[in-house]
């Protein structure tokens, strides 16, 4: 793919990103293609955290539900970041508390609740997605706490 085209998508994408979930995915893939980009859309994305450390569903829209995806998603960019040596640590405990919030909305059963529901996204409930995120995040952040205590 060349550059330009691959800048071009990149762009559409960053103008697309309005719900918290489509957030989580774009800095994902920022932190994927090493981009500094992430950063900034890191930041933007903590502006909106609840004083609870979670999202609501339409980041800038407080009278929607707020989800748990969201959280994992940003959590684990988070310590991946730290990990690889693209974010900086003191960013570390702003992901240990939204991990935490997360933790509170896991069932004896080990369902996440307060997602983005399947099928349609819209409404709070369950979703494989955000189970994946969230072992995507517990397994990051062992690995950072590993080299940690190395």
């Amino acid at each position: 793919m060349s550059r330009n085209l691959q800048e071009k998508v990149l762009k559409a994408m960053l103008c697309m990103t309005r719900q918290c979930w489509e957030q989580g995915i774009a800095a994902q893939c920022l932190l994927e293609i090493g981009r500094e980009e992430e950063l900034a859309l890191l930041d933007a994305m903590l502006s909106y955290e609840t004083k609870e450390h979670t999202f609501h569903d339409v980041l800038d829209r407080p009278e929607t539900f707020t989800e748990s995806e969201t959280g994992a998603m940003t959590a684990y960019v988070i310590y991946r970041g730290i990990k690889e040596g693209i974010i900086d640590k003191t960013y570390k405990q702003r992901a240990d508390r939204i991990r935490e919030a997360l933790c509170e909305r896991v069932s004896e059963t080990g369902l996440i609740f307060q997602a983005s529901g399947s099928p349609d996204f819209i409404h709070a409930g369950t979703s494989v997605e955000c189970q994946a995120h969230f072992l995507m995040m517990q397994h990051w952040k062992e690995k950072l706490e590993k080299r940690e205590v190395e």
